[in-house]
């Protein structure tokens, strides 16, 4: 049926809609608003008539903003009055605030005194902290019986929910003979309840094949169902599974989704994912910008890397000018966080002078603390160092060595730089055999130098029969790899083959 209202009319009918409904939605939040503050005014008149009950609940008020000014410290303030009134659940709060060094330092001494008043009262989220600041010794000496002890007084006075913690400490075998199967019996019982982390326990079982059969189908499952309760680190872990198509299949725009759902509920790690899906334009145009928006997000909710990942950006010149100087400053920050290939990268800008004087003594430091932590690519950096640096006391035999524990670690290039050491007879003996097999390592973990070193190998039989087409076959694979070298010998041979044919057709020889 054709509509007998002009289009004109039509659309200034949807705008008045669209008008009217934003004018809907901006009385319903001041509306919203005003109750909250109203009923804040309240709570407190009666807060300050002595009301227990209100004053822990102005407490929360001010803990989150609802209505008030957030402000950990007046929640602290309103929580003792509670507390000395007899409120356990302040008591709690107030071991909460100490424990997060919120409103007040950082202090789990403290927090495990508020909390055992709690407890004495009766009050089982307080046993459940007990139990945690001693699975994890703050405040206390690590116990991971008395852990489970606190936890079981819990369930005990009806928090199933510390059911999840119990199925930890058997998930770990800590405190308890490891036991998949009652940890997987313990987060049923806590995932009954309601309790979201559990679901994402028993996923991870799933996901592992810890206990029971592999399946990212069923991990899948339990995900949506703590992902439905709120639980932002199943929203990313669902995320995590469609970018790598692990049970579904790969989809980049319903990871993309799933990130910003969890990244909405504050999840670092989804705010990296989001940062790493538009850095290499999965599911969306690449735009390095929006990746370090999001890096930067995830930065600073604590993510470490991505503090490294910036230093990245800015070394690079990826959706920046590029700046050595400030990669230099977020490499810093993020190895004094701990981060150890921040700390290969300070390595690498001191060895190459970039943002700061060539100093191949501090670099040979920087790449010895991130080797020490277990960076592969620093070993292999050292290594390097030792072989071809000048500023570097030649040693080629700490080369090899260096080589060998990053080739361990699967350092392609290392594997390679083994063959060409033995292909020298650098500190080691000559020998075309060893040599070729480093690189055919090398080249099975995808090096393209060590591909066009096989060409070069079969060119020239070291190691190996002499072969044209094994050595045209080794070049192209590397040339295929970028490899230049390998591109530039593919055009000789060719020329040269060319020359030959047409020799050996002027003499009537056969072409091999």
């Amino acid at each position: 049926m054709t509509s007998i209202i002009p289009i004109s009319s039509r659309r200034m009918i949807v705008g008045a809609v669209a008008a009217l409904g934003l004018a809907l939605v901006l009385v319903i939040v001041i509306a919203m608003f005003t109750a909250s503050q109203t009923r804040s005014k309240r709570l407190e008149k009666a807060a300050n008539n002595g009301n227990a009950a209100a004053q822990f609940r102005l407490s929360l008020r001010y803990e989150y903003g609802q209505g008030v000014p957030q402000s950990y410290r007046k929640a602290m303030v309103w929580c003792r009055k509670a507390a000395s009134a007899g409120d356990t659940n302040a008591m709690t709060a107030i071991g909460w605030l100490y424990q997060r060094g919120q409103g007040v330092p950082r202090n789990y001494q403290k927090a495990m005194t508020w909390y055992r008043k709690a407890a004495s009262a009766g009050d089982t989220n307080a046993m459940t902290m007990i139990g945690w600041l001693y699975q994890r010794g703050q405040g206390v000496p690590r116990n991971y019986q008395k852990a489970m002890a606190w936890y079981r007084k819990s369930v005990n006075g009806g928090d199933v929910g510390a059911m999840y913690d119990i199925g930890l400490l058997y998930a770990h075998g800590q405190g308890v003979a490891q036991s998949y199967a009652k940890a997987l019996t313990c987060y049923r019982k806590a995932a009954a309840a309601d309790v979201s982390q559990a679901m994402g326990a028993i996923s991870t079982l799933y996901e592992h094949g810890w206990g029971v059969r592999k399946s990212y189908q069923k991990a899948m499952i339990w995900l949506r169902k703590a992902a439905a309760a709120g639980n932002a680190i199943a929203m990313y872990n669902i995320g995590w599974l469609y970018e790598h198509g692990r049970g579904v299949p790969r989809n980049y725009q319903k990871a993309m989704n799933w990130y910003r759902k969890s990244a909405a509920g504050g999840s670092k790690h989804a705010m990296m994912g989001i940062g790493r899906l538009y850095a290499h334009g999965l599911g969306t145009g690449q735009n390095y910008n929006m990746a370090r928006v999001w890096f930067r997000k995830a930065a600073a909710a604590g993510d470490v890397h991505a503090i490294y990942i910036i230093g990245y950006l800015y070394a690079y010149g990826k959706g920046v000018p590029r700046n050595y100087q400030k990669a230099m400053r977020w490499l810093r920050k993020a190895a004094a966080a701990g981060d150890v290939q921040a700390m290969e990268g300070i390595g690498n800008l001191y060895a190459y002078g970039k943002g700061v004087p060539r100093n191949y003594q501090k670099a040979m430091r920087w790449l010895r603390k991130a080797a020490a932590a277990g960076d592969v690519q620093a070993m292999y950096g050292i290594g390097y160092l030792y072989a071809y640096v000048k500023g570097v006391p030649r040693n080629y035999r700490k080369a090899m060595d260096w080589y060998k524990k990053a080739a361990a670690g699967g350092n392609a290039s290392a594997m390679n730089n083994i063959g060409m050491l033995y292909y020298r007879g650098l500190d080691v003996p000559r020998n075309y055999q060893k040599a070729l097999a480093w690189y055919r390592k090398a080249a099975s973990a995808g090096d393209a130098e060590a591909m066009d070193n096989i060409g070069w190998s079969y060119g020239h039989g070291l190691g190996v029969k002499r072969g044209y087409h094994e050595t045209m076959a080794w070049f192209r694979r590397a040339a295929a790899g970028g490899n230049t070298d390998a591109m530039g010998s593919i055009g000789f041979r060719n020329r040269s083959r060319a020359i030959v044919a047409n020799l050996a057709h002027k003499r009537g020889f056969p072409i091999i």
